[in-house]
């Protein structure tokens, strides 16, 4: 799929507190000639954040990590992400 080639035209994605890091799926996106519509991601989520490897900030990464264990409870800003309709 080189160029954009196999992909219909005018379609973008947006991605949901996914794991990927930006920088990169931004590259492979444009070689492949599809839009980002963007990134939506609590800042508080250790996906996107720390797995990820979207954010640098040491104070963050700390938080993230220590509050790590939200992932498995109804709390979950992963699994219950804070999105408006």
């Amino acid at each position: 799929m080189e160029n954009g080639q196999g992909f219909p035209s005018g379609h973008s994605v947006t991605f949901l507190a996914a794991a990927n890091n930006q920088w990169a799926t931004n590259r492979i996106m444009q070689r492949a000639g599809v839009q980002v519509g963007g990134y939506t991601g609590h800042w508080l989520d250790i996906v996107p954040n720390v797995i990820g490897l979207n954010i640098r900030n040491p104070v963050q990464i700390a938080l993230n990590i220590i509050l790590s264990w939200h992932l498995f409870t109804p709390y979950s800003v992963h699994s219950n992400p804070p999105v408006k309709p």
